[in-house]
């Protein structure tokens, strides 16, 4: 019965946790303007539902969103939304490496 118990907190743990990795994983977002050598790709957003820790699930889209283009640096431009919807827009950029 232990092992069985065990087994359930192992499989709930791992249902719980966060993503190692995401497509965006390497996608900064920032404020601020990018460095003079990024070039603009698009404007992209993201929007999640407004409870709990949402906003770590809509700067994850929008890295994702901006890394399924192509960029890797996103200045975020609007954060915005309703009670029940949070939103973010911004501008995705590509930047050479080490930038």
């Amino acid at each position: 019965m232990k092992r069985c118990s065990y087994c359930a907190l192992a499989l709930l743990a791992l249902g719980c946790s966060p993503a190692a990795t995401t497509a965006g994983g390497n996608v900064r977002i920032e404020r601020a303007d990018p460095p003079p050598s990024c070039e603009q790709i698009s404007v992209i957003s993201a929007t999640a539902s407004n409870t709990g820790n949402d906003d770590a699930s809509v700067r994850e889209k929008l890295r994702d969103r901006a890394a399924a283009s192509g960029a890797n640096y996103v200045r975020l431009d609007t954060l915005g939304g309703s009670n029940t919807i949070k939103e973010y827009t911004g501008t995705a950029y590509k930047c050479p490496s080490g930038t």
